[in-house]
């Protein structure tokens, strides 16, 4: 660890060097993973941390919010999971999102849906008031928010494990307008009777809400459990939040066509991407892993940490691919998420457009745009999210957040080999 006088503001900094290999590289200091205070030796508050190769070459810049989220810790040689190339292409499509749509923040977090080990993980801020840099929820794992159409599919899945509807199963999304337990449901078209491949296609908000009846107050809370919906996520921040998920017992008459379409449940981009790779994994909830190993003090060895196995979600084997085939639909012509399309692949995805909640209710002028999915559909290599907090120009997931998962997919899926297998036409779509 060496001491430096930044040539730019004259400021101390603390610079950490540390190994770099393959698609991996440690850091040095990681602290609050497992409770020990920091010693004298750990870097202390008003410290700027820059994370470098073996080199003394600066990594992963956007990681230093690690030290400000994993609290009181020690100094320990550390090796994450992140991919490094992955993660700078993360952090450079986030630039160019921010530079068009400087939203107050922005998130991109990708993770192996088979293991859950994070792969990349980046934020970036806009240029809004500089309090940005000083809240909390900054931090992905602080981050809690409504997350609108992001969580129809786990919705429709439930109701496809039950048996109660099929992909073909009709329902009347009552032409945009639907008065129910005295207040009105709206979709962003009026929309008649359609399929719920359509509803998944269009993201109807009315479609979903009917569909949730259909399951149940009861059923539809446990299902959304089942994803790890209020509850933390494996991920080893002190701070990290659990959201707002309230049981049956304590939900309004009305709540029960809202809570299905992402609203007045609040999660954290780590807990949505976690529900998502139990879509491409098959349909086992995983945790999420960002230490791939550390030194042990006693040997000097670099000891890997064992990946757990995920919980099975749904009772009919099934479901889970019918629920990727429906996610196909949104990245196709006509579909909410069509700029997250990727030409020679299948993207399966979910666009979604979230009301913040500030002073007490809901704005009418901050919302938060969001895109998740994973590709190749039918053989994920990774799930990625992208998450803009109050962009300018555009509220909706699918024009602010799409494009940017479309450039660090595309990227990355060449960075891996991953051939492309057919072209896919990119076309006008659906907002949301």
């Amino acid at each position: 660890m060496e001491k430096l006088i930044c040539r730019k503001t004259g400021q101390l900094m603390t610079r950490l060097v540390v190994p770099c290999a393959a698609f991996l590289f440690g850091i040095a200091y990681c602290p609050g993973l497992h409770g020990e205070p920091a010693p004298a030796s750990a870097p202390k508050s008003g410290d700027i941390i820059t994370i470098c190769d073996s080199e003394g070459n600066p990594i992963g810049e956007n990681l230093v919010w690690l030290k400000q989220a994993l609290s009181t810790g020690q100094c320990k040689e550390l090796r994450l999971t992140i991919r490094n190339p992955i993660q700078k292409i993360a952090e450079e499509e986030l630039d160019v999102l921010v530079e068009k749509y400087n939203p107050r923040q922005a998130f991109a977090i990708m993770a192996d849906p088979s293991t859950g080990d994070i792969m990349a993980l980046a934020m970036k801020n806009g240029s809004k008031p500089d309090d940005v840099e000083k809240d909390a929820d900054t931090l992905p794992s602080n981050f809690i928010y409504d997350p609108g159409s992001l969580v129809k599919p786990m919705t429709i899945s439930a109701a496809l494990d039950l048996g109660l509807i099929s992909s073909e199963s009709e329902f009347d999304c009552e032409n945009g307008a639907w008065d129910y337990a005295g207040e009105t449901l709206k979709d962003a078209a009026p929309y008649g009777v359609i399929t719920v491949c359509e509803i998944m296609k269009v993201s109807s908000n009315i479609g979903t809400a009917k569909i949730a009846l259909k399951v149940g107050n009861d059923k539809l809370y446990d299902a959304f459990r089942s994803f790890g919906f209020g509850q933390k996520t494996g991920l080893p921040f002190s701070s990290e939040q659990s959201g707002v998920f309230r049981a049956p017992k304590d939900w309004e008459k009305f709540f029960n066509t809202r809570f299905p379409i992402g609203a007045g449940i609040s999660v954290t981009p780590f807990q949505i991407v976690r529900a998502y790779c139990a879509f491409a994994n098959g349909g086992k909830l995983v945790k999420l892993n960002l230490v791939d190993g550390g030194k042990d003090p006693q040997t000097g060895k670099i000891v890997r940490t064992p990946a757990e196995p995920g919980e099975k979600i749904f009772k009919k084997d099934d479901t889970c691919g019918k629920i990727v085939s429906l996610l196909k639909l949104a990245t196709t012509e006509g579909g909410t998420g069509i700029n997250a399309a990727i030409p020679g692949y299948e993207v399966a995805g979910k666009t979604g457009t979230s009301q913040k909640w500030v002073d007490g209710d809901y704005s009418e002028t901050k919302f938060i745009a969001s895109f998740i999915g994973f590709v190749p559909a039918d053989n994920p290599k990774f799930v990625l999210i992208v998450v803009a907090d109050e962009p300018e120009g555009s509220r909706f997931g699918g024009i602010v957040a799409a494009p940017a998962f479309k450039n660090i997919s595309e990227k990355t899926l060449k960075l891996l080999g991953v051939e492309p297998v057919k072209p896919v036409a990119a076309t006008k779509g659906k907002e949301d």
